[in-house]
């Protein structure tokens, strides 16, 4: 199974850039969606999430962190980190890998969240978030 590659929402200035292990596992995924309402407030993320993946390529004990900013004053971009969290959970938990003999843990995947028309220092002046140790 080949890694099937599907297109952001260029339409919406979605920037999407994965942090790619040494050794990237065969993956097919669903496109990562930018939350709406982070969007209509130029809510911007970096996120990081960690999981684990059954024998049958099935993601399992997911877990996310999310760093996020805006470039306005009156938001509190803060409130908007639980949506992005949700969002990357939400598409992992689609995602299939290929099928393994004792699957694989502690897999981690990093993702930006950045809108066009924004200035790029923005999401730059964002960190990373450590990759999340799921309970």
């Amino acid at each position: 199974m080949a890694l099937i590659l599907i297109p952001m929402l260029a339409a919406l200035g979605l920037q999407a850039a994965d942090a790619v292990p040494a050794e990237e596992p065969e993956l097919e995924r669903t496109a990562m969606q930018f939350p709406l309402v982070a969007f209509d407030k130029d809510i911007v993320a970096r996120c990081s999430v960690t999981m684990d993946v059954r024998p049958n390529g099935s993601p399992t004990n997911m877990c996310g962190d999310c760093n996020v900013a805006s470039p306005h004053d009156f938001v509190k971009a803060e409130r908007f980190e639980k949506t992005y969290v949700r969002e990357v959970l939400g598409v992992v938990r689609e995602w299939r890998f290929a099928p393994s003999e004792n699957g694989f843990t502690g897999y981690s995947r990093n993702f930006d969240f950045n809108l066009e028309h924004l200035n790029p220092d923005l999401l730059a002046s964002l960190e990373t978030p450590d990759a999340p140790v799921c309970d």
